[in-house]
């Protein structure tokens, strides 16, 4: 039997499942099988458990994320899981494909830690309660209390699960943060270990995947089996599929929100996520620059004119988060006495380098990649780092009074240019 050709769709788990599902049913129009990165075994209470007693600051940590997310699915999913999940199903029943759920999911991996694993988790913990001594054993009972309740109300009914979810998820970190049971520390710690643990474990998982959809196919005979996975799995599976005798022939990655018909056919580890270490993050987040559409940049000023918005409280956070770094380092390094100053250079600087990074990084903003823009030279290229300092160093000026100038100029100019375009010869236009 000759190699199955192997497709690949990925996806982001928080997304509307909706669009998800039209675009995999496009996709994967001639697979004979679909196969899903969900736990290939029963997650039960027994086997929370194992993993709360072997590994219990990763534990810990998956709750966190679990009551950071869960919100996010009730407003997106309805439903306690992942955007693809809910897709696959819904693809199958109405096309008849034989589904295989085929994750060595981190749960059923740390059910089973060894020595190491152990080691390190049970370290931290005892570092985290001596620290914090009553405050995090108030807080750890709080927390697994809460996601406690919404497992619980998931089981007697999905409806009661969406009424209970996010008073409980968000509501509780909301009165933990407000009550003084949620220091940074005891946020970040369980956090670390659990999204360390899971990069550590990535590979493996990606091993695993290809591992069972090779057996698989071989056994029942498909051909053409398609794998739904989260988008930071892609780059690993292009790298290891060979090694699984796996051909793959076709790629897809989903916009997240957004629709796409973006397919590559016949793709390679070197051009997708460009082979490098962090491939599997530019991959997950579409942070790579797009293709303008030449022509497009008196279209887009509806959209232009909500990312600013977006983009505002961005640069917001990115002036108290910088404020807060700026400050740490000055105390470091200068003392007390440097505080004052330091914070006010960082909170007066990062939004500027908020907008001045992305954009001669990749062209545009996180407000401009929701809605699909990219700022480009008037002919169309990349903008030049040189032409992206000079745009955002007369950004002052546009904004003056609260964007009042930056707006009359794209009125009044051919190509909807804010004053600071018209001086960087730049434009703003919709991505490919």
């Amino acid at each position: 039997m000759s190699s199955p050709a192997l497709s690949l769709f990925g996806v982001l788990h928080a997304d509307r499942p909706a669009k998800v599902r039209a675009e995999l049913d496009d996709f994967a129009a001639d697979a004979d099988a679909l196969f899903v990165e969900q736990p290939e075994t029963e997650v039960t209470v027994r086997t929370l458990g194992r993993v709360a007693a072997r590994t219990p600051t990763f534990f810990l940590g998956m709750l966190l994320q679990l009551a950071l997310f869960l919100p996010v699915y009730v407003v997106l999913h309805r439903a306690y899981d992942e955007a693809e999940a809910i897709a696959v199903r819904r693809v199958a029943e109405e096309r008849g494909l034989p589904v295989h759920e085929v994750d060595d999911h981190p749960v059923l991996y740390m059910s089973r830690a060894g020595a190491r694993w152990m080691l390190v988790n049970w370290a931290a913990l005892a570092a985290l309660a001596a620290f914090y001594r009553t405050t995090f054993l108030a807080f750890a009972g709080l927390l697994t209390a809460a996601i406690g309740t919404t497992l619980a109300a998931r089981r007697l009914d999905r409806r009661l699960w969406l009424v209970v979810a996010i008073p409980a998820t968000a509501g509780t970190l909301a009165f933990a943060a407000t009550s003084g049971l949620l220091p940074t520390g005891l946020l970040l710690g369980p956090l670390l270990v659990y999204l360390g643990s899971t990069g550590a474990i990535n590979e493996h998982r990606n091993e695993h995947l290809l591992e069972r959809v090779s057996a698989l196919s071989r056994r029942e005979g498909y051909e053409r089996p398609c794998l739904v996975t989260g988008k930071a799995h892609m780059t690993g599976l292009l790298e290891l599929a060979s090694d699984a005798d796996l051909s793959v022939s076709r790629m897809h990655v989903s916009r997240w929100l957004r629709p796409s018909d973006d397919v590559t056919e016949s793709p390679d580890p070197e051009s997708f996520g460009g082979g490098s270490a962090l491939g599997w993050f530019t991959t997950a987040f579409g942070l790579t620059r797009p293709t303008p559409r030449r022509g497009t940049e008196t279209d887009v000023f509806g959209q232009r004119t909500v990312a600013a918005l977006l983009d505002l409280v961005f640069a917001a956070v990115a002036g108290v988060v910088g404020g807060f770094a700026f400050a740490v380092v000055a105390v470091v390094a200068l003392g007390d006495g440097a505080t004052l100053g330091a914070l006010a250079a960082g909170v007066a600087l990062s939004p500027w380098l908020y907008f001045l990074v992305w954009e001669a990084t990749l062209g545009r903003t996180p407000g401009k990649w929701l809605f699909g823009l990219v700022v480009v030279a008037e002919d169309g290229s990349p903008a030049s780092r040189r032409a992206v300092f000079v745009r955002n160093l007369l950004r002052p000026l546009d904004f003056a009074p609260f964007y009042v100038l930056g707006f009359l100029s794209m009125l009044a100019t051919d190509r909807a240019q804010r004053i600071g375009d018209v001086v960087a010869d730049t434009v703003v236009v919709r991505a490919g």
